[in-house]
């Protein structure tokens, strides 16, 4: 797949200086990412030209809410879709299959660029990392994007090995693998992590 532009400096220097604390930086890109699938709903509600309010986290989005209002905009005008998509009226079925095909083509477009900026500019944190710091930061992750929390978590870096595809799903698999060994040693699977505002 062809990669559009997304650039966001700022939010990875924002990103870097976590670098010694590999899991917040994952809980704050699995929020990012999150983050993503509201911005595209939000934008395709109104017309073309729509600038969403950045969402208050540790780090500025400022930035990252406009890059992802960018690339929508580009990905809006390159299929003729300028005006907002019908989303109120609930007897419009098709308006409704349409905004549907709209929002997840979007969705998957954004975190596909997003992703391959993350892999690209934090590859060198990421291979700094101890195994332990990589276990940290996919723990973070997972808790920013399915909100789970494993006792324990693969040795490799979510970020570099699901490449476009889902964190989660890559994480739960791999997750789920470990966990299965860790119930057969009769050893606790789930951590009970309570929530930590970043």
């Amino acid at each position: 797949m062809a990669h559009y532009r997304f650039e966001i400096p700022s939010t990875i220097e924002s990103l870097r200086q976590r670098a010694l604390l590999p899991y917040d930086m994952g809980l704050l890109l699995g929020r990012l990412h999150n983050y993503i699938t509201k911005l595209v709903s939000y934008h395709i509600d109104e017309p073309v030209d729509f600038h969403n309010t950045p969402r208050k986290l540790a780090i500025p989005t400022e930035e990252f809410t406009s890059a992802v209002d960018a690339l929508i905009r580009q990905l809006r005008l390159t299929d003729g879709c300028s005006e907002k998509f019908p989303n109120k009226v609930p007897a419009d079925r098709k308006g409704q299959r349409v905004r549907r095909k709209y929002h997840e083509r979007y969705t998957y477009m954004v975190e596909a660029a997003f992703k391959h900026t993350v892999r690209k500019e934090l590859e060198d944190v990421f291979s700094g990392w101890n195994t332990e710091e990589t276990k940290l930061f996919n723990k973070g992750v997972d808790r920013g994007v399915t909100g789970a929390a494993w006792m324990v978590y693969p040795e490799r870096n979510v970020v570099m090995e699901a490449g476009e595809g889902g964190w989660g799903i890559w994480l739960q698999g791999k997750c789920e693998e470990l966990g299965f060994i860790e119930a057969m040693a009769d050893r606790q699977v789930l951590d009970d992590l309570k929530d930590v505002d970043i």
